[in-house]
């Protein structure tokens, strides 16, 4: 490999690095760490314009084309743009999480259309590595930095937010492991060390989520998951209605308080819901945008009358009903797209080497999406890669 394609693949593995979790350096009493995440910020902008550069050079040089899935993409957040703009919104806070999903998805098209995919997973595996370790012996291990008292550093983030790292990363292992059967082992040992740190801190939805991967682990030939994808997004989607609307969790409360310790409200969860529906009725077709960091705690916090403090949160704990307060019905239909159309992909190419280890990934974060707001970076570089699940595959014996 000539120095200049040494220097390009640096380019795009540093590219894909700064736009992946953790973002751990947004303390608002720690100035010094704020200053980090405007560097921070500043990488990422400075990122998404090589990347946008070398997406728009190859479009001219007509060696790449735009996927229908980047206009879903583009179309959903520029609903969201809108949807801001009209309410009088925070664009600034609403352009970050834009680009980020923006870029992420152009630099997969380039990377699969490049066919460096065994190249990229290989080196960002180390990166998610080394995270996972700092994460174990910093964080887990004594519950953060107490730098001063009651307040303290997290690097990869608290509770079940561990997951924008532990979900790509171990998508990323099992995908390295199509190209690499040894890494598999690799990939079983970290998905086992992902599982214990969740269930050291008693992340449920996400532990429990994630033993999805046991049906990789188990894998065989001509098992193809990914024949019920459309039937199990129609089985989640049924499922996210009836938490949110029927309230169908009431019958489990006992074993909810017994043995998950927790309530019908899943933490409360419930009173935000309410409060979304309430408030979307009133603008049910845009939404409210995205509002500043203070106006959103105020508005979640309320839905309680204040008496849950962990309810001042900027979002509602849920992907689908996060997106309809801020996009409306308009903006949730292009985010059940960006879902249903890699799944689709995904069920017309379900003897695909990729198939299973997409499909499970997809559906962890669905899962996950019932009980937070999944909008971590790695997961649109992983609907992408579903959506072109064949040409994927059809580079493997190329690279």
């Amino acid at each position: 490999m000539d120095k200049k394609k040494k220097i390009y693949n640096i380019l795009l593995i540093s590219c894909l690095i700064i736009f992946l979790e953790p973002q751990g350096f947004k303390e608002d009493f720690y100035k010094i760490l704020m200053s980090i995440d405007n560097i921070y910020k500043a990488l990422k902008l400075i990122c998404f314009c090589l990347i946008a550069y070398i997406y728009g050079y190859k479009l001219i040089k007509k060696q790449i084309k735009i996927s229908n899935f980047f206009i879903i993409a583009f179309l959903f957040e520029f609903t969201s743009f809108v949807a801001t703009l009209v309410n009088k919104g925070a664009l600034t806070r609403f352009c970050g999480p834009a680009l980020t999903v923006i870029a992420m998805i152009m630099l997969a098209e380039i990377i699969i259309s490049e066919n460096k995919m065994q190249w990229i997973l290989k080196n960002a595996n180390i990166y998610f590595r080394i995270c996972f370790f700092i994460n174990l012996f910093t964080i887990i291990l004594v519950d953060g930095f107490n730098v001063l008292p009651s307040q303290k550093i997290y690097f990869l983030g608290i509770d079940n937010r561990w997951i924008f790292t532990y979900l790509p990363w171990i998508t990323f292992e099992f995908l390295l492991s199509v190209y690499d059967k040894n890494n598999k082992k690799k990939a079983i040992t970290y998905f086992i060390l992902s599982e214990l740190t969740l269930l050291f801190k008693f992340s449920v939805s996400a532990m429990l989520a994630s033993m999805l991967w046991i049906f990789i682990i188990f894998e065989k030939e001509n098992i193809y998951y990914s024949k019920y994808a459309p039937v199990s997004f129609l089985t989640i989607i049924i499922t996210n209605l009836l938490f949110v609307f029927v309230k169908i969790q009431k019958i489990f409360n006992g074993f909810l308080v017994k043995i998950l310790h927790k309530d019908w409200t899943l933490s409360g969860r419930t009173y935000l819901w309410d409060k979304i529906i309430k408030d979307t009725s009133i603008r049910p077709f845009l939404g409210n945008g995205t509002q500043s960091i203070q106006y959103d705690k105020n508005y979640f916090s309320e839905s309680y009358n204040n008496k849950l403090n962990f309810l001042a949160v900027v979002h509602g704990h849920n992907s689908f009903m996060t997106v309809l307060y801020r996009s409306g019905i308009i903006g949730l239909i292009l985010y059940f797209t960006m879902w249903l159309a890699p799944l689709i992909m995904l069920f017309k190419s379900k003897n695909n080497n990729f198939a299973n280890k997409l499909f499970i990934s997809i559906i962890i974060a669905l899962i996950l999406s019932i009980f937070d707001t999944i909008d971590c970076s790695g997961l649109y570089f992983i609907l992408l890669c579903a959506f072109n699940i064949e040409k994927l595959n059809s580079n493997i014996n190329k690279e």
